[in-house]
Formats: structure tokens, C-alpha cells, sequence
């Protein structure tokens, strides 16, 4: 009761207030224009100017009554739409993860252009990668290319999938023109460079992968016993085409020389390297030289593999190659690949008692098809033409896989 006193006459005493100034305070308010002159009392003004508010107070109060509504309505619409279309997005991105490469397809490529910038270029690259996985590269790509005119900020990512979907397809050369002008953007892209080394692994451009290994090392793509094995396979390549080359012995020889020059000391120690080095030299024509190569490095560390080499190396001097291989008995007495190589050089230096000594003794070791075969020619020059022929049966039936058993006749 008290309250509503106190603004009883606060109102009273403000109305008084503004009688006495309307009373005693004469003022006008004039409004000109080219042919008209409107003149009003100060406080006319004034309360036009309040009834003025008040009007456009309603009128928007009552245009917002009439259209608020209607305008929720359609921001409703729009929520659940593009709730329908994230959920439809959602599960295509699901369909890819589960491998239905069609259901994937459809949704994300339905939803793609309904979204935002950044989510419709993901849903354009999972189209894509749906499409390639299926086989579809033309699909896939023509995909990417929506994806470059969705969201022209992100050009490089739609690049690197292009790249990828290519090295995938095995369409290496179309491959390596994107990652070349992929690699000039980011030198150091990991991704990029594995794919380009891919690439030129595939389509046996080794010169060039010899020349990106240093950036692949850099960029941690390959690590130490990685990037070895790689220098491995590189320099075998290099050496393999140089002595299948039509280069004269010359210019193989210096050829070889430059390559042999910038090899590094452990992948020259490689059996497999030095293998393809011994046989680009003997290409050239340095038997001699291919044969102290072989020799040295059988002797500093053994390996199988360059011992059938050195039997079958044809070099001037067989009698020195024979000795050379018997004194590698004296810590390989049991090596069937060192006897089958011994064998051989027998043969070569016509000594077929020694030489059928040694493969008879390496083919108990080992039932090797190459074996079997040079001791059947062995035995032929010893007169012994039925063993032969059991022997190379023997052979036959051994690189087929099949059971000697086979060589017994049927009983009649």
C-alpha cells in the first residue's frame, strides 16, 4: 500500500512538473521545405514525436506476431532437412568404411553438394575413393574434379587423392605428373614421396628414385636398414640393364665404373649387388676382372648364391678357378651349392672322374634339377649313357615337383 503511494505521487509531482513547463515555457519547432512551412508548439512536437514511437513500436510488434511464426517454421524445415542430409553423409562415410562401395557412392554424392564447403569436399573425396575401390578410376577422378570445384582452398589434398587413386591403378605414368608438380608445392610431403617412389620403383625409373632418396630419408619415408634395402634394389636394377644394354664393351665399361664409383661401401657388400656387378663386367668383357671380384668377396663373406656364380663364371683361366673354389672346402665341406660349383669347373677343365665325384656328393645334399642334369653330361663322357638318362628323368621329375617313384617301370 505504501509502494503504490509512493508512486502515486511521483506520478502527480512529474505531471505538475510537466504542466508548469507548458505553462511557462513557450517554444516552437519548424519544419521547411521548397513550397511548405509547418510550424508546431514545442510540446505538439514532442507528443507527435512520442505517439510516433509508440505506433512503430506496434507495428513491428505486430508484424513480428504475423511472421515470426511462419519464419520458424521454415528455419524448422531447414534444420531437419539438413539433418536428413548429415545423417544420409554420415552413412555413406560408414557404407565406405564397411566396403559397399555403391551405397557409399550414392549417399555421399547425393549429400556432397548440400553441405558446407569443408564437409562436401570430404564426402567428394570418400565418392571418389569408393568409386576406385570398385574399379571405377574414370568415375573416381571425374568425382575429384567436383571436389576441386567444391572447395578451391583445398586443391592440394584433391591432388594428392588423384595421385594415390592413380599409383593404385597402376597408372603410374599419369601418377608421376601430378606428384612431380605435388612435389614442387611441398618438397618434404611423406605421402607424396612414397607415392612417387612407388612410381618410379614401378616403372623401373631408378635414376630418378636414386635421386629422391635423400629427400625420402629427410622426410622419414624410409629408415636406415629401408633406405639401404632400396640402394640395394636400385644399384641391382642399374647394373641388370647396363649388362642387358646394346652399349659397346666401352662404353659399359665406363659406364660401370661411374656407377661402381658412387656406390657406397655396405650395399657394395651385398651378394646381390656384387652378383649384377659381376655380370655387367663380364658383359664388358673383363672376365678377369669379374672373376677377382667374385672370388674376393665369396672369400670375405660366403654366400650360396655367388658360389653357383663363380661356377658358372667362363673365364680364361679355369684351372685357377678351380683352385680357387677347393680351397673354400676346407670351411664349406658340406655345401652342396660349393660342390655343384666345383663340379662344374671339373667339367669345363674336362677332369670328369673329379667332376662326377663332386656332384655326385652335392646331389646328396641337395636334389638339385641343375644337378642332376650336369652329372648326366658328366656321365655321358664317362660311357655311362643308361645312368645318364635316369639322371635327367632323375632332373625333369625334380624341377616338376614330382616323386622319383614315377621312374619305376609298371610291372608287366
Amino acid at each position: 500500500m505504501k509502494r503504490i503511494v509512493f508512486f502515486l505521487v511521483i506520478i502527480l509531482v512529474i505531471g505538475g512538473l510537466l504542466f508548469w513547463l507548458v505553462e511557462n515555457n513557450d517554444g516552437s519547432v519548424l519544419i521547411s521545405t521548397q513550397h511548405y512551412v509547418v510550424q508546431f508548439s514545442l510540446w505538439v512536437a514532442l507528443i507527435m514525436l512520442v505517439v510516433g514511437v509508440v505506433v512503430l513500436r506496434l507495428l513491428y510488434s505486430t508484424l513480428r506476431a504475423l511472421l515470426v511464426p511462419g519464419m520458424t517454421m521454415l528455419a524448422g524445415r531447414q534444420r531437419r532437412r539438413h539433418a536428413r542430409w548429415r545423417q544420409q553423409n554420415n552413412q555413406g562415410l560408414l557404407a565406405l568404411a564397411e566396403g559397399r562401395w555403391d551405397v557409399a557412392r550414392r549417399d555421399l554424392l547425393k549429400t556432397a553438394d548440400k553441405l558446407d564447403d569443408s564437409t562436401g569436399l570430404i564426402s567428394y573425396i570418400a565418392a571418389a575413393n569408393a568409386a576406385a575401390e570398385k574399379g571405377e578410376i574414370e568415375e573416381a577422378l571425374a568425382t575429384l574434379k567436383l571436389a576441386e570445384q567444391c572447395d578451391t582452398d583445398n586443391i592440394f589434398t584433391v591432388s594428392v587423392t588423384r595421385a594415390r587413386i592413380l599409383v593404385e591403378a597402376k597408372r603410374y605414368q599419369e601418377a608421376v605428373t601430378q606428384l612431380v608438380g605435388l612435389q614442387a608445392q611441398d618438397t618434404h610431403h611423406p605421402f607424396v614421396l612414397g607415392l612417387l617412389a612407388e612410381a618410379y620403383s614401378e616403372t623401373g625409373a631408378w635414376d630418378k628414385l636414386e635421386r629422391l632418396l635423400p629427400d625420402l630419408e629427410r622426410s622419414k619415408v624410409l629408415h636406415k636398414q629401408a633406405a639401404l634395402d632400396c640402394q640395394v634394389r636400385i644399384r641391382s636394377a642399374q647394373l641388370q640393364q647396363l649388362s642387358q644394354s646394346q652399349l659397346s664393351s666401352a662404353e659399359m665399361l665406363k659406364e660401370l665404373e661411374q656407377l661402381w664409383s658412387r656406390t657406397q661401401k655396405p650395399v657394395k657388400a651385398v651378394a646381390e649387388v656384387v652378383g649384377e656387378y659381376v655380370r655387367a663386367l663380364a658383359a664388358s668383357g673383363e672376365l678377369d676382372a669379374a672373376e677377382s671380384v667374385l672370388r674376393k668377396a665369396i672369400s670375405k663373406n660366403w654366400d650360396n648364391g655367388l658360389a653357383l656364380q663363380y661356377g658358372n663364371l667362363l673365364t680364361n683361366d679355369p684351372v685357377k678357378q678351380l683352385i680357387s673354389a677347393e680351397s673354400w672346402l676346407r670351411h664349406q665341406p658340406d655345401n652342396a651349392a660349393l660342390l655343384l660349383a666345383l663340379g662344374r669347373l671339373c667339367k669345363r677343365n674336362k677332369l670328369w672322374g673329379k667332376g662326377r665325384d663332386y656332384l655326385e656328393a652335392s646331389l646328396t645334399l641337395d636334389n638339385r634339377p641343375e644337378t642332376c642334369a650336369e652329372l648326366a653330361t658328366v656321365l655321358i663322357q664317362l660311357g655311362e649313357e643308361q645312368q645318364s638318362v635316369q639322371l635327367f628323368k632323375r632332373g625333369l621329375l625334380a624341377s616338376l615337383g614330382l616323386d622319383e617313384e614315377l621312374m619305376v617301370a609298371p610291372a608287366k
